[in-house]
């Protein structure tokens, strides 16, 4: 089938980051592009796209207005975002598209609106996402009741990063099961990497992702700290220069913890393959943070073969257990992950990197890429179906 023949898709993540640095958008690009046409709006978009358009957020001061009076009159703010939005609903009715997929909620609204079938790529657990913040709790919680219920009723497909998402949302909003997708935010296959051996005398620590205040990275910094000059801790990201700075005056203080700038998409794994321990840990007040989370710098750690420290009340604990491809302290203190990671022996990191070259594949996109593709193509066209009785 030719191109021009292909049903069209369209991607929505308008206020969200481009779609290079989008792994479930560059994902689901791979997984949906031998099928459909696929289009996009949002920042910047990828090359695979038939087109892309760029559709900018409310003003940034009008906006904090509009959530300020939302606090009161939530139903006043989904009014004023549904008008801002009336240009593009009627773009994308008068493209006709199979279905969208909507990333984050105001393009759960846009796809709610256009009355066109659509997954909502969920991804986080969005009810309680930064409720660690008091300003946050204020603006959004009654808000996102409001919203996602809305959604969530609309949306033919549900998709989220683990199970413990999945599960919270059945309960809270009274979801089908069978209605919500896990879809891991894994990174591709490297089939030519070998696990490298622990052998140097220190053990190199990485923690890789946003370097951004809400996520409490000065838990990782005291672990180092507190671990000693044997142990060398590297913090790798992107993040706002007031904070990278404060992290940057600390490490220098310390002496064995670094802060390099983030390398390309496509070198994350590659470059986090040469350390030995990879630190999924946040010191993050944020109810997600704490219990739902199982984010994609868990999964580039587990394919780059390096295994990795999470919170024993994380999404991630199990997994690491069941497949002994890291380790779990016994609570979430700074001494008790101290004491986990200095009593892990180089006969163990070396076993649990073997274990990671076995389970490479089962923890990579090429594990589940085509799965991801049918069941959406078939919930879509069962609610066509629906649709059409």
């Amino acid at each position: 089938m030719n191109s021009s023949q292909k049903e069209l898709v369209v991607i929505l993540n308008i206020g969200g980051l481009n779609f290079k640095s989008e792994h479930r958008i560059r994902n689901q690009v791979r997984a949906l592009y031998s099928r459909y046409q696929i289009a996009g709006y949002g920042q910047s978009g990828l090359d695979q796209l038939r087109y892309f358009k760029v559709f900018k957020t409310p003003s940034p001061m009008i906006y904090r207005l509009v959530k300020l009076f939302g606090v009161l009159f939530p139903q006043a703010r989904l009014f004023y975002e549904q008008r801002f939005l009336i240009k593009v609903i009627k773009e994308l009715k008068e493209d006709n598209p199979k279905f969208l997929i909507a990333h984050n909620i105001f393009n759960g609204i846009l796809s709610e609106k256009t009355g066109l079938p659509y997954v909502f790529d969920s991804n986080e657990y969005l009810p309680r996402q930064f409720d660690g913040n008091l300003k946050w709790r204020l603006t959004e919680l009654r808000y996102r009741k409001i919203v996602l219920k809305l959604i969530f009723d609309k949306a033919f497909l549900i998709t989220v990063e683990g199970e413990n998402v999945a599960n919270a949302y059945v309960n809270e909003f009274s979801i089908p099961r069978e209605k919500i997708l896990v879809v891991a935010n894994m990174p591709i296959y490297q089939k030519n990497f070998i696990a490298v051996p622990r052998t140097s005398t220190k053990i190199r620590l990485i923690h890789h992702g946003f370097l951004v205040p809400e996520r409490g990275l000065e838990l990782l910094i005291e672990i180092a700290k507190q671990l000693g000059s044997n142990y060398e801790l590297t913090l790798m990201g992107p993040g706002p220069g007031r904070y990278i700075s404060k992290l940057k005056g600390i490490a220098a203080c310390i002496g064995n913890i670094t802060i390099l700038d983030p390398v390309p998409n496509e070198q994350i794994v590659e470059t986090l393959h040469e350390y030995d321990l990879g630190l999924v840990i946040f010191g993050s007040q944020h109810f997600h943070h704490k219990f739902m989370t199982v984010p994609n710098k868990f999964w580039e750690c587990l394919q780059a073969r390096i295994p990795v420290v999470v919170s024993p009340d994380s999404a991630m604990a199990s997994y690491v257990r069941e497949h002994f491809c890291g380790a779990v302290p016994s609570v979430h203190t700074i001494e008790s992950y101290v004491h986990t990671i200095s009593n892990l022996t180089s006969i163990e990191i070396n076993q649990m990197k073997s274990n990671l070259e076995d389970l490479a594949f089962s923890h990579s996109v090429d594990s589940w890429v085509d799965q991801y593709a049918d069941i959406i193509s078939l919930h879509c066209n069962r609610l066509k179906n629906l649709t059409k009785r």
